[in-house]
């Protein structure tokens, strides 16, 4: 039994070239391998484009007053004295639609009960981010607002 360790290990002593052709073999394969992904990840990066999507514009057809507020069907726009601002009722945990709270003023999902600010800053709740605001502007002639969402 101790001579067929001994043998074995003269064995592998006596042929060093083959590791090294296993060593320049894998390496090879490994470059090999680089060289494809470096050749098609442009290619998968190009074929899960999406072109993003137009903005869409949404008209108010009331003046909201300093301190109101008008609730849309993927929006709440505020007002304050100085600004005009709207925030997603989406909510960024699983979306579903925020409720407006008057007395606290805050925004609240029904489903998970994460809050979020008039700013749409989170406050608590399970979701992690803030909601997105919205772009919004006064229309010229008549009165009331655009949101561009």
């Amino acid at each position: 039994m101790l001579r067929n360790i001994k043998q074995k290990k003269q064995k592998k002593r006596k042929n060093p070239d083959l590791n090294r052709r296993r060593l320049l073999g894998g390496s090879g394969k490994s470059l090999w391998y680089l060289a494809l992904l470096g050749i098609f990840y442009p290619l998968l990066r190009f074929v899960n484009f999406a072109i993003p999507k137009k903005p869409r514009k949404v008209r108010v057809e009331t003046d909201i007053p300093p301190g109101g507020f008008y609730i849309g069907a993927d929006f709440v726009v505020f007002a304050n004295a100085k600004k005009v601002w709207a925030v997603s009722r989406t909510c960024t945990h699983l979306g579903c639609k925020l409720a407006y709270n008057e007395t606290k003023r805050e925004l609240i999902c029904p489903c998970h009960h994460s809050i979020f600010s008039k700013a749409g800053k989170r406050l608590a709740g399970p979701a992690k981010l803030d909601l997105p605001r919205y772009k919004v502007n006064k229309t010229a002639n008549k009165p009331g607002y655009m949101v561009i969402i």
